[in-house]
């Protein structure tokens, strides 16, 4: 640490008597990134601080400087960054204060490895996709730590136990991409515990997560907070488990800080309009309560509402789906044999009519997320029937399929992801029309993609744009319109709004609900977000190990859950209200696994009816 301590050239913090405790200190933080056509400012004299066992809560929209601030702390902004002012001061394991801004990219290195920790929000960019998890989570102790293979290894298992992941074992030797989005993020904060920093940074760590694992996720934080006295920075838009966890808020807003307070002061009396924006869109579990349709949130300026039409269930239903099955081998030894199946949907059966929204929800590897896709043929199913508008999909050639995909589209969870970044947004959304042959050429298409594209809110000038030159929230939109381009009758929205902030969140789902009235669309709508599954929803259906355990009118299902895993999963959910905040009692039972023998057949699922079109699994 004497390479770190020459460094220095900052004071240090004892001559603040406000901040004399502090694990990290910024003051004045003033970030710029260079382009083409010149600097951009990121970030304008933030400031504040992080103390020994305390969590503060960076809040704000996307684009307010909140991961600028966590890379700038971590050493971590790209080339074209450049801090134009300010300090970041870090007291150290033994207690020198050293200025992180100022530390070579060997000193930093080492800082990071063994004392600064990171969680990054998006798992698959960060994980390296061609070592196996093991080696990735491995590598740390042994270079930091000193831990030699087996040491290493025992570690790396008791810490995938510790963010309650299911057959660490079989996890420790899989490699990334085998992995469902919310197992990633497990193994990324996994990764980030595994030195037991004394400063951990968390972006967005619980947004690909489900309740019940973010509940887990959330109190193992504070547990690692009381023993070792670890300040954390956790950065998030969920103003759900701000009040669920921070000690303190910072608000950001275009790259300044707006206001910060203690967690109970800022939701019981904001004073910066901001925030109160930010805290007014927070939709609560509740709030549905005695309604029977789903409800547009209510946005300012805004008459209220109307609610969605009534479904009617006396005509035959859109879906139908019997008996699917999804299974995927898993294989071992020199030969690589087949000697497992991940059994990811397993004999589940659901309908859904027209102008109905049905709600999938469910813990990440549930199968919820495969059942839609496999709706698509984006996962080959084993067996079972589809049918769509009486037609059977399952017993299409692919050709067959293919003149169908303009009934059944997908809206998928990350916008970019989806989209061409090579191609203009034009002719993404034109793309589909051209395919099947709607349209004879680009120039034909163009007034059907500008229509789309005021259909979901935006500028018909928009479609010479790329997708980089969007916000997340556009590039949503963007994804909806080319789902709407073959005007489908049913569109799966797989997690379609979970990395949205919360305003955009609610102005994208309002669109849904808007062109659902307008087309009669109907939605198979993946969610973890209970509290936004209980806006949009007119049946839920609840998924665990690949079958539907819980099912019916989202009234019923939420005001009197019949199963245990429903009521695990409402009883997960953050309160946006710090004065509610409640000392979870979670189970520390060893998570289930979906994985089974090869060959190996479950007893077939048995329901028994509860209500009006509301049936539970027969073993709850």
């Amino acid at each position: 640490m004497q390479s770190t301590m020459s460094q220095l050239h900052s004071p240090t913090t004892e001559s603040n008597p406000a901040t004399a405790d502090a694990l990290l200190e910024i003051e004045g933080l003033s970030v710029s990134f260079g382009g083409d056509h010149g600097d951009v400012q990121a970030l304008e004299g933030v400031g504040f601080a992080v103390r020994p066992g305390e969590i503060v809560a960076l809040v704000g929209e996307s684009g307010s400087g909140k991961s600028v601030t966590s890379l700038a702390t971590m050493g971590l902004l790209p080339d074209n960054a450049r801090r134009t002012s300010g300090t970041i001061r870090y007291r150290s394991a033994s207690g020198e204060c050293v200025d992180l801004g100022a530390l070579t990219d060997q000193a930093h290195r080492r800082l990071r490895g063994s004392e600064l920790g990171m969680i990054f929000q998006e798992p698959m960019t960060s994980l390296n996709p061609v070592l196996r998890v093991g080696d990735q989570l491995t590598e740390a102790a042994r270079l930091h730590l000193g831990l030699d293979p087996r040491a290493a290894r025992a570690r790396a298992l008791e810490t995938l136990g510790r963010v309650r992941i299911p057959a660490a074992e079989r996890v420790f030797a899989t490699y990334p991409h085998e992995l469902s989005g919310g197992m990633r993020q497990r193994v990324m904060i996994a990764m980030a515990l595994m030195c037991r920093p004394r400063l951990l940074i968390a972006d967005e760590p619980t947004t690909a997560l489900d309740v019940t694992v973010q509940a887990h996720i959330l109190e193992i934080l504070r547990d690692l907070q009381r023993q070792f006295s670890i300040g954390v920075l956790f950065i998030t838009h969920d103003m759900g488990v701000v009040a669920e966890i921070a000690d303190r808020v910072v608000v950001m807003q275009a790259g300044r800080v707006v206001e910060q307070n203690e967690v109970g002061a800022l939701f019981a009396a904001p004073r910066h309009p901001y925030t109160r924006k930010l805290l007014a869109a927070v939709p609560r579990l509740g709030e549905m309560r005695g309604t029977f349709s789903p409800v547009p949130f209510p946005m300012p300026g805004e008459p209220p509402s109307e609610p969605q039409p009534a479904v009617d269930y006396t005509q035959p239903p859109l879906l139908e789906v019997e008996a699917l099955q999804v299974r995927f081998p898993i294989r071992a030894g020199w030969l690589g044999r087949v000697t497992r199946e991940i059994q990811a949907v397993d004999r589940v059966g659901l309908s859904l009519w027209p102008g109905e929204t049905l709600a999938l929800v469910g813990e990440s590897g549930s199968g919820k997320s495969t059942l839609g896709r496999s709706l698509l043929r984006l996962a080959p199913s084993l067996d079972g029937r589809v049918s769509l508008d009486g037609k059977r999909l399952d017993e299409l050639d692919e050709a067959g399929f293919r003149a169908m995909r303009r009934e059944l589209q997908m809206v998928f969870q990350d916008p970019y992801a989806s989209l061409n970044p090579r191609l203009t947004v034009g002719f993404s959304i034109a793309e589909p029309l051209l395919i099947q042959r709607r349209v004879a050429s680009l120039r034909e298409a163009l007034p059907q993609v500008e229509r789309l594209l005021e259909q979901v809110g935006l500028s018909p000038a928009h479609a010479r744009r790329y997708p980089h030159e969007f916000s997340g929230g556009q590039r949503q939109r963007i994804a909806i319109a080319r789902a709407l381009a073959l005007s489908p009758k049913l569109i799966v929205a797989d997690e379609a709004v979970s990395a949205l902030d919360v305003s955009v969140k609610a102005q994208v789902i309002n669109l849904m609900m808007a062109l659902q009235r307008r087309l009669r669309l109907a939605w198979l709508f993946i969610s973890h977000d209970m509290a936004v599954v209980e806006r949009v929803a007119h049946r839920v259906a609840v998924m665990q190990l690949g079958r539907i355990v819980e099912i019916g009118p989202r009234e019923a299902l939420f005001r009197t859950p019949q199963h245990p895993y429903t009521r695990r999963l409402l009883d997960a959910v953050p309160i946006a209200d710090p004065s509610q905040r409640r000392g979870r009692r979670l189970d520390d039972e060893e998570p289930r696994s979906a994985l089974f023998p090869k060959g190996y057949q479950r007893p077939a699922p048995s329901y028994r009816e509860v209500g009006e079109r509301h049936w539970v699994l027969e073993d709850g």
